[in-house]
């Protein structure tokens, strides 16, 4: 400790505090230190007499002292706040403290708490409370998603209407939906085994993504070689216009499928559109209506020869 200390009661406390402490006067020099301060900052005590924060504590520390002591001048209580310095992690708090010395301006009072041990038990359980909401984001895709494909299954397609169509209704807007069949697959995986079946349903999922409308609009495996593309506020035109899309981008592909009549690997379309003011009660009441619709018009575009589009009410 050095001359001029407070009271005896003071040094007392300085010796027996589990912490870090400094008293410090009004322009930042060391009045007094414990020797654990010392030991934080890698110095003997007697290198500290008289010398100010700023030869041994970084910069943006002495800011913040700086504003710790304008405070205190204006009669403002410093909050204890947090440091880091060297690696290390302390609690820091900050009072004035009368001194038999220095009646005019009252010593700073400065304790620093190292709670580095908490810090790590707090970045070790964030860490894992990130990795278990990943996990369970990755297994919430993994129940939503299609293995195969990799688009959404039944399970993800529903979710998305549960949360989806009442937000359509209460904003007024129509919502469409087309159902995608693979032609003559059946025939596909006979003639060239499964494995290049499953191949072309990848790739014909990932041609159905690559047109439709990526902020909106979502595509699910129905089953087999069945398709669900969702058009959330897509009028009927819209939405005709963007199962044309696809069918053509399967056509221009010409994956060879010898046993169809058309010698490549085409698509059927069936599409429906429920308008705006439209809707029947219930989202199950409105999904229901809308498979219901565009599975006949699929049923009209498999009976005209495939490899083409149909939809409710616009093919006459």
């Amino acid at each position: 400790m050095f001359k001029g200390m407070p009271a005896s009661e003071l040094l007392k406390l300085f010796l027996s505090l589990p912490v870090s402490a400094c008293l410090l006067d009004k322009e930042f020099r060391y009045v007094a230190a414990n020797q654990k301060y010392a030991a934080m900052l890698g110095v003997s005590l007697e290198e500290l007499k008289e010398k100010c924060i700023g030869e041994f504590c970084p910069p943006e520390i002495v800011q913040n002292a700086r504003r710790d002591f304008q405070f205190l001048s204006n009669g403002i209580d410093v909050p204890d706040h947090e440091i880091e310095f060297r690696g290390a992690h302390y609690l820091v708090s900050v009072t004035l403290l009368a001194l038999e010395a220095a009646e005019e301006f009252p010593a700073v009072f400065v304790t620093l708490s190292d709670i580095s041990g908490r810090k790590r038990m707090e970045m070790e359980r964030a860490e894992t409370n990130r990795q278990l909401s990943e996990a369970y984001e990755k297994i919430k895709r993994l129940a939503a998603t299609d293995p195969l494909t990799g688009v959404l299954n039944r399970n993800g397609l529903q979710d998305l209407l549960d949360t989806g169509l009442g937000r359509l209704q209460q904003d007024n807007l129509p919502v469409s939906l087309g159902l995608i069949d693979v032609d003559w697959f059946k025939r596909y995986n006979d003639t060239y085994g499964h494995p290049a079946g499953d191949a072309v349903l990848q790739q014909v999922a990932s041609l159905i993504s690559g047109q439709i409308r990526s902020a909106c609009d979502a595509v699910a495996r129905y089953g087999g070689e069945e398709f669900v593309v969702l058009m959330p506020g897509a009028t009927a035109q819209q939405a005709f216009e963007i199962l044309q899309r696809i069918n053509f981008a399967v056509a221009i592909q010409a994956f060879g499928h010898k046993s169809s009549p058309l010698g490549h690997v085409t698509i059927s379309a069936g599409g429906a559109c429920l308008p705006s003011g439209s809707w029947p009660s219930g989202r199950e009441a409105v999904y229901g209506l809308l498979l219901k619709q565009a599975d006949e018009a699929l049923y009209a575009a498999k009976s005209a020869g495939r490899d083409r589009v149909h939809f409710s009410g616009l093919n006459g």
